[in-house]
């Protein structure tokens, strides 16, 4: 028998989030950076209040640009809460590389090293976390303002509590495409796709799980002042899994107000 908190049920919310970034150049092309973020997901169903989620994250590093080139290498850390408790704990130490090919077209490789720790009885699910991928945007010489983006990842989720069926190997894509129709208006959409295959058995189910996760999205933002804007969101995203305990669909729609100090 499936518990209550294991059936689809659906449920309004409120998201709030506040947070900010800054720069300082210390020499030409060289800067240091800092920044972060609070941000809140409050149920609005009181049967799903316990699942109220909570996000604190900080980030650092520094940046060097030359030429053709944007180097940037970022540690951070983010906790998330669910129901006002820690949850979880991720520490992370990021490098990115862009290269511009052209006045229109970037590529752009990253590699990720993260531990993640987390509470209570979900200890064994500690990992340590590797990936890499590499990214490639064209603009395209348009009065929309066509912007193409391409991106293909991997990673290695080592659970380090003697759990292999809690650890996997991720890999998939990514693919959108943004306009401009007109002054003010941005529009988006794009698709996910993520395969993640188990280091081993479930202790329940005794058979190896393996997921394909597929997502489509697509967004709508409206700039009604310099610092003002207004922004629809919506998700529609889907689990297959060949264990069906792990098999889901997931939509969401979200409304957001933006201000920005500048």
């Amino acid at each position: 028998m499936i518990g209550q908190a294991g059936v689809k049920t659906s449920s309004g919310f409120s998201w709030l989030a506040v947070g900010g970034q800054i720069s300082h150049p210390i020499s030409p092309g060289l800067a240091v950076f800092a920044g972060g973020q609070i941000d809140g997901k409050f149920n609005s169903s009181g049967d799903a209040q316990q699942f109220d989620q909570g996000n604190i994250a900080a980030n650092g590093g520094v940046s060097y640009f030359k030429d053709k080139n944007f180097y940037r290498l970022t540690a951070s850390r983010a906790e998330v809460t669910v129901d006002y408790n820690r949850f979880r704990t991720v520490s992370s130490l990021s490098g990115e590389w862009l290269h511009q090919l052209d006045e229109l077209q970037t590529i752009s490789p990253f590699v990720q090293v993260a531990q993640f720790d987390y509470t209570g009885n979900n200890r064994v699910r500690d990992a340590e976390f590797h990936a890499a991928g590499i990214g490639y945007r064209k603009a395209f010489i348009d009065k929309w303002q066509p912007l193409l983006t391409l991106s293909i990842n991997t990673g290695k989720e080592r659970n380090t509590e003697g759990r292999p069926d809690l650890g996997r190997e991720i890999y998939g894509g990514r693919a959108a495409l943004a306009i401009t129709p007109i002054p003010k208006w941005a529009l988006s959409v794009g698709g996910t796709y993520q395969k993640s295959r188990y280091d081993g058995p479930d202790l329940l189910l005794a058979t190896t799980r393996s997921d394909n996760y597929y997502a489509a999205d697509a967004v709508a933002s409206y700039a009604y002042t310099r610092n003002l804007s207004l922004r629809a969101e919506l998700l529609l995203s889907k689990n297959d899994s060949n264990l069906e305990l792990y098999t889901y669909r997931r939509d969401m729609l979200t409304f957001k107000i933006r201000y920005d100090f500048r």
